[in-house]
């Protein structure tokens, strides 16, 4: 029965560490890294404690990369060239008579 309650201590540590991870990275709000680890898990047919263990263990060894569900969204690729302001004022020019 100890060892039983002490098992259930240490997954509910590892479960935490995993969310508090998740929560710095990312920056979230302490809901949504509980969520993000209950579908990933949900997804991939695995126990939430197993991906919570492989996340929190992210923290201490970067050779272990996160879930791609887990990992942070990189925003897209902005495009470059002129900002609106910019063009409008290069259109204007061309559009006004040579003096």
């Amino acid at each position: 029965m100890v060892a039983q309650l002490e098992r259930a201590l240490s997954a509910r540590v590892r479960g935490e560490q995993a969310i508090g991870m998740l929560a710095e990275r990312q920056r979230l709000r302490p809901r949504r890294p509980f969520d993000l680890l209950r579908n990933v898990a949900r997804s991939g047919g695995r126990r939430v404690i197993e991906i919570a263990e492989t996340a929190a263990d992210s923290t201490s060894n970067p050779l272990l990369t996160l879930a791609g569900e887990l990992a942070r969204k990189q925003p897209a690729a902005r495009k470059r060239g002129l900002s609106p302001r910019h063009t409008r004022a290069v259109s204007e020019r061309i559009a006004r008579p040579a003096p």
